[in-house]
């Protein structure tokens, strides 16, 4: 298993047991993929940045229920595709 992966594991075995400074590690190192996911969904700076904070934070909450802590990026990209849709989804019931 490679260092990086290692090293990304126990900060999220942190991260589960309440170390927030662990999870801003986590934060800083997938920030600019989720905001680039959300970005280019919205192409709104502002509003990519609220979704961004939003996936982060469900992320956070949810991080028990991840089962392989080796497919982090993938679950937190599943992640930030449902609250995507969930906000579109959100701005089509408005409209009607």
């Amino acid at each position: 298993m490679p260092d990086n992966t290692h090293n990304e594991i126990k900060l999220l075995q942190s991260s589960i047991t309440g170390d927030a400074t662990s999870f801003e590690i986590i934060v800083s190192k997938y920030k600019s993929l989720i905001c680039a996911i959300t970005y280019s969904a919205t192409g709104d700076v502002t509003k990519s940045d609220e979704l961004a904070q939003d996936i982060f934070v469900k992320s956070w909450k949810g991080l028990t229920t991840l089962n392989d802590l080796k497919h982090f990026c993938s679950w937190i990209s599943t992640i930030a595709r449902k609250i995507i849709r969930d906000h579109y989804r959100g701005k089509k019931n408005l409209m009607s």
